[in-house]
């Protein structure tokens, strides 16, 4: 009996040290798959700089005698890298990889337009606050809260 039971002892032991090794396995692959390569914006970087290209988009789109020409453009954008700290090839290489990489990306878009979104409310709040007789005016053209 003595033996026996030091037999199975030994295996339970090996058997949860195995399952011990894949969890661990798992954990670590999970955790390689998911993770934004160092030199790619992470998630939360990328999100603020894709919050800041909409709004500078939205500015261009809302005023375009103002940004007629590509300096201007250029300049706005050029004013969002300096910001963050990234040069044009670093922002254009994340892109890349997060095109490659849609269920990441698709998760960053999803908390941009929640942030956009955000905005917008906190910006109409504002405008009820300062301006309540315009607002009143305008009010089918802007989405209740």
């Amino acid at each position: 009996k003595s033996l026996k039971r030091k037999i199975k002892e030994l295996m339970r032991n090996r058997l949860h040290r195995y399952r011990y090794n894949v969890v661990l396995l798992l954990a670590t692959w999970l955790v390689a798959c998911s993770k934004v390569p160092d030199d790619i914006l992470s998630e939360k970087k990328m999100q603020a700089v894709q919050v800041d290209m909409q709004l500078a988009e939205a500015m261009i789109n809302l005023d375009s005698k103002a940004f007629s020409d590509n300096a201007r453009k250029e300049a706005l954008y050029q004013s969002i890298f300096r910001k963050y700290d990234i040069t044009q090839a670093e922002y254009d290489s994340s892109l890349i990889w997060y095109g490659r990489h849609l269920d990441i990306y698709m998760k960053v878009y999803d908390r941009v337009l929640a942030d956009l979104n955000k905005r917008q409310k906190a910006t109409y709040r504002l405008w009820l606050h300062l301006f309540p007789n315009r607002i009143r005016w305008i009010s089918g053209l802007v989405a209740p809260l």
